[in-house]
C-alpha cells in the first residue's frame, strides 16, 4: 500500500555558488526538465516503484475481496509520466559524498530547509508533489 511519511526535520539541496546567489536573490528554488537531470534513471525508477506499489495494493485488496491475487494495467501511470515533469533533489543528508560529487563537483553548498516548511509550502500548489 502507498504510505504518507511524515516530512524529515530537515532537507538538503546540494548546489552550486551560481544557484545558491539566485535562490536567495531572487527567493525561488528553480525546477528542472526531468529530460535535464542528470540522472536520468530517477523519473523512470519512479514511475516503475509507482506501478509496482499500486499493483502490490490492488493484489492485495482483490485477495482479500475474492480469494484471489488479480493484477491490473493501470495505464493512467503512462500518461501521468508522459507529462512534462519539473524536479528538483533534496537530501536528508546534510554532508553525503555521492550528493557533493553529483551536484556540486566544482564545490558548492548544501542549503538546509526544514522538511515541514517544505512540505506546506508545495502543498500551496496543486499540481506540486513532494
Amino acid at each position: 500500500m502507498l504510505e504518507q511519511k511524515e516530512a524529515p526535520d530537515f532537507l538538503y539541496h546540494y548546489t552550486d555558488l551560481n544557484a545558491v546567489v539566485n535562490i536567495f536573490d531572487k527567493g525561488e528554488l528553480w525546477l528542472t526538465n526531468v529530460g535535464f537531470m542528470n540522472d536520468p534513471t530517477e523519473y523512470s525508477e519512479g514511475r516503475s516503484y509507482l506501478q509496482e506499489k499500486l499493483n502490490e495494493f490492488v493484489a492485495n485488496v482483490t485477495e482479500g475481496v475474492t480469494g484471489n491475487r488479480v493484477g491490473y494495467n493501470f495505464e493512467f501511470i503512462d500518461e501521468l509520466f508522459d507529462r512534462p515533469a519539473y524536479l528538483t533533489s533534496f537530501s536528508t543528508e546534510n554532508d553525503l559524498l555521492s550528493q557533493w560529487r553529483g551536484y556540486c563537483p566544482g564545490g558548492g553548498y548544501a542549503l538546509e530547509f526544514g522538511g515541514q516548511d517544505l512540505a506546506t509550502s508545495v502543498s500551496k500548489h496543486s499540481d506540486c508533489l513532494i
